[in-house]
C-alpha cells in the first residue's frame, strides 16, 4: 500500500469516526438516574395544587400502606408508560382536531393494538365548564404561556372568555404530551420515564410524608394526566374512563390508596 493510499484510508476512518461522534452528540442521553428531590421537581409541568386543608388534622388523607403489590405488571414498566401516555393523549384529543401520530417504530406492536378511541358522544364542552373554587382548581394551574397560567388569566379577566383560555391551555399541554409520546416513538425512551420508573418502583421514596409523595408524583405526567381527565371530564358532565393501562398503573404503583383518596378529596372540596 503505497502512501497516497494510506493517506485517503486513514482520512476515511477519521470521517467514519467523526460521522459517529456528532451522531451521538446529537441524540438525548438519559442517565437513569433522576431523584425526585425538591431541587429536581422543575420539569414542564406546573406544580399543581396541594391545597393545606387537604392534610389538617381532621381533612386529612389517611395514612396508607406503602407495600409494594406482589405480582409484577404483565408488561415492562417501558411499554406500560408508552401506552398510558399514549391513550392519555388520545383523551386529550377529545375536545381538539389534533394532528395523529402516523408511525411508532419504537413501540410498533403497542401502537398498532392500541384500539382506544373517543367517540363523538364523548367530545368535551369547554364552554360548560365552571369553576367554583378557582384556587383550587387542577385546571387553572395550566400553563397559557412561559409565564402565564390559567389562574392568573382568571385572576385578571374572571369568566371572561375563560372557556377559550382553557382550550387554549389545555392544546398546549395536549401537545407538550404528544412531544413526549413521540419522542418515546421515535427513541424508546424519554426523561419523564425515567422519573416515573425511579418513582413508581423504588423503595427509597417510602419515608416521604404524604404530601412530599404526592408532590413528586404530580411531577410525573403519566399522573397528572389523571388528575387533569378525571376533572376535565366531570367538569363536562362525562365518566372519565381510565384506559386499561393506566388502570394498570394505578393497581401496582406505590400508595395508590393515597393517591385515589388525593383524587377524591379535590373533587369533593
Amino acid at each position: 500500500m503505497n502512501t497516497e493510499e494510506i493517506k485517503m484510508k486513514n482520512s476515511f476512518i477519521v470521517l467514519i469516526v467523526s460521522v459517529i461522534l456528532v451522531s451521538c452528540a446529537h441524540q438525548k442521553q438519559y442517565d437513569g438516574t433522576h431523584r425526585l428531590s425538591d431541587m429536581d421537581l422543575s420539569n414542564n409541568l406546573p406544580n399543581y395544587i396541594l391545597p393545606t386543608e387537604l392534610f389538617d388534622k381532621g381533612r386529612s388523607i389517611a395514612s396508607v400502606s406503602t407495600n409494594k403489590p406482589t405480582d409484577a405488571p404483565k408488561v415492562s414498566l417501558k411499554n406500560l408508560y408508552f401506552n398510558a401516555m399514549l391513550g392519555q393523549y388520545r383523551q386529550f384529543t377529545a375536545f381538539y382536531n389534533a394532528r395523529t401520530i402516523n408511525s411508532c417504530p419504537a413501540f410498533h406492536n403497542d401502537f398498532i393494538q392500541q384500539t382506544f378511541k373517543i367517540d363523538d358522544s364523548r367530545v368535551v364542552n369547554i364552554s360548560s365548564i365552571k369553576f367554583q373554587k378557582p384556587e383550587y382548581e387542577p385546571l387553572l394551574v395550566l400553563k397559557l404561556n412561559n409565564v402565564e397560567s390559567l389562574i392568573d388569566y382568571y385572576n385578571k379577566n374572571g369568566v371572561n372568555d375563560i372557556d377559550l383560555a382553557l382550550k387554549s391551555a389545555l392544546v398546549k399541554h395536549a401537545e407538550m404530551i404528544k412531544s413526549e409520546v413521540v419522542e418515546l416513538c421515535e427513541t424508546g425512551t424519554s426523561e419523564n420515564y425515567y422519573r416515573f420508573h425511579n418513582f413508581y418502583r423504588s423503595e427509597k421514596y417510602t419515608h416521604l410524608s404524604n404530601k412530599s409523595y404526592l408532590k413528586g408524583l404530580l411531577k410525573i405526567p403519566v399522573f397528572s394526566n389523571m388528575l387533569l381527565l378525571e376533572d376535565l371530564f366531570q367538569k363536562s358532565g362525562i365518566h372519565y374512563k381510565k384506559d386499561s393501562y393506566t388502570s394498570m398503573i394505578l393497581d401496582y404503583s406505590n400508595r395508590k390508596e393515597l393517591f385515589l383518596s388525593y383524587l377524591n378529596k379535590v373533587k369533593s372540596i
